[in-house]
């Protein structure tokens, strides 16, 4: 996947040689985090394109012209990326520490999860913050002038669906969870750009008859 860096300045420095980000390039808030598929029909430069407006309203499979549209679309004169393997992020389990208003709040968690085990609980003091875990998912989520748009979201274990970027909903577990995606993705970020981007298989295509 690739992510277009909207940093004023450079994002980059070197140390011996290798190509690092500048500390506050990537933003710690990353929950539904916009990204782009690579590979395929998009390409690096198409990142230069960039959406606005009714371009990025979440596409529905509706017939889209993009005569109406032309306002909403720009391309820029350059743009600085950063990469990430989608393998690194899908499917796979973070880490993160969470506070239990009360010990039953706790039990309840265990219950669902069964990420707690009866030692712990029986562990639980004011102030408590166990470790718990949330799985990080890759979701497709077209716009309607980007069709390879796709979204990294994380759910806790005892949500049923990812944890939206707004709202004051578990605000203290967001809190948290944003903090272990936002360095799970640093430790994944690789700022040269790929040399082997494969092409995605036409099976993989959706078609229309």
């Amino acid at each position: 996947m690739v992510r277009r860096l909207d940093f004023d300045g450079n994002p980059f420095h070197y140390i011996g040689g290798r190509k690092l980000l500048n500390e506050g390039v990537v933003s710690d808030d990353v929950l539904d985090w916009s990204t782009n598929l690579l590979g395929g029909e998009f390409k690096i430069e198409d990142i230069l394109w960039k959406q606005k407006g009714d371009g990025i309203i979440e596409w529905n499979e509706e017939d889209v012209d993009i005569c109406d549209y032309d306002e909403c679309y720009e391309q820029m004169a350059q743009a600085n990326s950063v990469f990430i393997t989608v393998n690194c992020l899908h499917k796979t389990i973070v880490p993160y520490r969470r506070k239990f208003g009360s010990k039953g709040d706790l039990e309840q968690y265990a219950e669902k999860t069964h990420d707690i085990d009866k030692e712990i609980i029986e562990q639980y003091h004011a102030g408590y913050e166990p470790e718990c875990h949330a799985t990080v998912t890759v979701e497709h989520k077209p716009t309607k002038l980007n069709y390879w748009h796709m979204t990294i979201e994380i759910t806790p274990r005892d949500l049923t669906e990812p944890m939206p970027r707004d709202g004051k909903k578990n605000k203290s577990v967001k809190k948290r969870v944003k903090e272990a995606l936002h360095l799970h993705i640093i430790k994944n970020l690789i700022c040269e750009e790929p040399r082997n981007v494969e092409d995605i298989p036409k099976v993989l295509y959706l078609k229309q008859e």
